[in-house]
């Protein structure tokens, strides 16, 4: 675990069955692809600046091994997006031949990398599937009284634009903001909120990764602003405790957003475009607790054994052909069903 992580507040999971190996060279790493089993399928992590992975690429592309390469959300933003177009072009020309089938993790990345030259047919959406925990109960309780909850999970930099959430949450009333994580513009966002929206934004500070989704459970809609996110796992688990979701349309989880048909997506960067977005999922009025479970059971779509189904049906179908496998949070049928008869 990377100092990084830990401050912000991960913990170390439990790997069950898995085993876990540490390589710290390119020796390491060739004695662990030569002790694979003929026939085994290899997962790996991006295609460029990914350190010693590529050293594996490399290894099993010579071995003509089964190879699977999951890919995020590349940031297409400024001069540098033109040169990872120009780059992710070339990649994947020289090592289509190699490469099996790609997870493409976001909204917008499975046509990104066909743009780039990847068959569509070895591409697949995909997501960052969490841990499936039984909901969390939800705690506050209230009549329409009861003040409104947006609440923030997240680091505290500028490109997760928490900066453009309190000016939009400042334009609604009746209504307060959670903030969950720490960062270098933790000051200046507490002078901003004192500024524009005195008394109604309270700071949290780094919380462990278990106790985030009572947080998320004990409001009424997450917001993840940001201007890039190759996903935003803080989407999935809001979901998943059935708690509805906003973020920008730079996220890659806007596709979950978009597909559970709560909560919204806006423009990134566009002000005035989240605070309509708030106002039209607040004024929906805070959920009962009939429909947060029917949000959570289709959240569990994005859960850890759903993913692992997924996976599974992917490799079979690569290997051997049949019926090719859409994602889970497709697999009910897209947007909550009944939602509109629950109350």
């Amino acid at each position: 675990m990377s100092e990084d992580r830990r401050a912000q507040g991960w913990i170390v999971p439990e790997l069950g069955n898995a085993r876990l190996l540490r390589v710290r060279n390119s020796n390491d790493v060739e004695r662990a692809v030569g002790s694979a089993p003929p026939g085994s399928s290899h997962l790996c992590q991006g295609l460029r600046a990914n350190g010693l992975v590529s050293v594996a690429e490399r290894m099993l592309a010579r071995r003509g091994s089964f190879l699977v390469v999951i890919m995020e959300t590349v940031d297409g933003r400024g001069w540098r997006g033109l040169v990872r177009r120009a780059l992710y072009r070339t990649l994947f020309w020289r090592k289509q031949g190699e490469i099996s089938a790609v997870l493409a993790i976001g909204k917008g990345t499975p046509g990104w990398i066909s743009a780039r030259g990847m068959p569509q047919n070895r591409i697949y959406p995909f997501s960052y599937f969490l841990p499936y925990r039984v909901p969390v109960p939800v705690k506050r309780q209230g009549g329409a009284e009861a003040v409104f909850r947006f609440i923030y999970v997240g680091q505290l930099i500028e490109r997760k634009r928490v900066d453009i959430l309190v000016s939009a949450v400042a334009m609604l009333s009746d209504v307060e903001l959670i903030v969950v994580g720490s960062g270098p513009l933790e000051s200046s966002l507490k002078r901003q909120a004192e500024e524009e929206i005195p008394g109604c934004v309270r700071f949290m500070g780094t919380r462990r990764m278990e106790e985030v989704p009572s947080f998320m459970a004990d409001s009424d809609c997450l917001v993840l602003p940001s201007d890039h996110d190759g996903w935003g796992a803080v989407v999935s688990e809001a979901l998943m405790v059935g708690t509805p979701a906003v973020c920008s349309d730079a996220c890659g989880a806007s596709e979950v957003v978009e597909a559970s048909g709560v909560g919204g997506v806006f423009r990134k960067g566009d002000k005035t475009g989240l605070a309509e977005v708030l106002a039209s999922v607040k004024g929906q009025g805070r959920l009962s607790r009939q429909r947060r479970e029917a949000i959570a059971k289709w959240g569990g779509g994005l859960g850890d054994r759903a993913g692992a189904r997924y996976l599974m049906e992917i490799l079979a179908y690569q290997r051997e052909g049949g019926s090719r496998p859409g994602p889970p949070w497709q697999w009910s049928g897209g947007k909550l069903a009944g939602m509109d008869e629950v109350k």
